[in-house]
């Protein structure tokens, strides 16, 4: 279904001041239950800190933008996930080291280790039961 929006000044005109004062109450507290920067950041008359403000938060918070952090081993990434992923999440990182070592890849093993974390790869393994301890009574 098509939108129009031609009618959306007349209608507008037609609000008395307190209608305006409870749709831009209702919208405010809809911003703020999201509290997401980028649906704000569309509103491009809005200055930063009139959006901090309805989003509730701080002006230097609102001004940070996220930092993608580039690692050394970060090329590696698909290699690994598709070996763990052809492996059935069952290779740790000293299988792993072996099978890249074949290939000619040399990496630390607790560096590894670090990555798989990083990337979410963890090993699915089933962790053991303890035995109830008997008192010698």
């Amino acid at each position: 279904m098509k939108r129009y929006d031609w009618d959306i000044p007349s209608i507008i005109d037609e609000l008395t001041e307190e209608n305006k004062k409870e749709i831009l109450e209702r919208w405010i507290k809809e911003q703020r239950d999201k509290k997401d920067k980028e649906s704000l950041n569309s509103y491009k008359t809005l200055k930063k800190s009139l959006k901090s403000k309805i989003l509730m938060l701080h002006r230097t918070t609102f001004y940070k933008q996220k930092i993608i952090r580039k690692y050394k081993y970060d090329y590696l990434k698909p290699i690994i996930t598709k070996i763990f992923i052809k492996n059935k999440w069952i290779y740790g990182s000293g299988k792993l080291l072996i099978i890249l070592a074949t290939n000619n890849i040399y990496i630390n093993e607790r560096t590894l280790r670090h990555y798989m974390f990083r990337w979410g790869l963890v090993t699915l393994i089933r962790k053991k039961k303890r035995k109830s301890e008997y008192k010698n009574t």
